[in-house]
């Protein structure tokens, strides 16, 4: 799965509100988007929503790059730009001024993550039930 080259706009979703996708295992890249203003929707019947920008479930060989997250928000301050569970590079993206618990929620994976820019957020990585490793440099 490719997403090249993409703005991500003013919108809304329970998960995903940029780009949701159910992966199971095979190689993805987003890179040279712009994700700006999405909002996490709320519903009282499954709690908040995850990933404004990027929700990524059972990724494997995922690289997100070159991405600008920029004014995203989520209910309560509880999301992230990205949620996701699974294996990633992450790496020269600029995240600012975004409204959540963290930017990137990590669950069951390992993350590597080189030359990033947090500016103006709550909280930059969070980890969550047996996250296996980090690796972060050039933040």
């Amino acid at each position: 799965i490719t997403v090249l080259n993409c703005t991500f706009t003013n919108n809304q979703a329970l998960n995903g509100a940029g780009v949701y996708i159910d992966n199971r295992n095979n190689k993805t890249l987003i890179s040279n988007c712009i994700f700006k203003r999405n909002t996490c929707t709320y519903n009282q019947n499954v709690s908040s929503g995850n990933g404004s920008c990027i929700y990524l479930n059972k990724g494997n060989d995922v690289e997100i790059s070159y991405n600008v997250f920029k004014n995203n928000n989520g209910v309560n301050n509880i999301t992230s730009s990205i949620w996701m569970t699974g294996n990633a590079y992450i790496s020269e993206n600029s995240f600012y001024n975004n409204d959540y618990e963290c930017e990137i929620y990590l669950i069951n994976g390992t993350l590597s993550m080189d030359n990033n820019i947090f500016d103006g957020n709550i909280q930059s990585v969070k980890g969550y039930n047996g996250q296996k490793s980090y690796r972060i440099r050039g933040l």
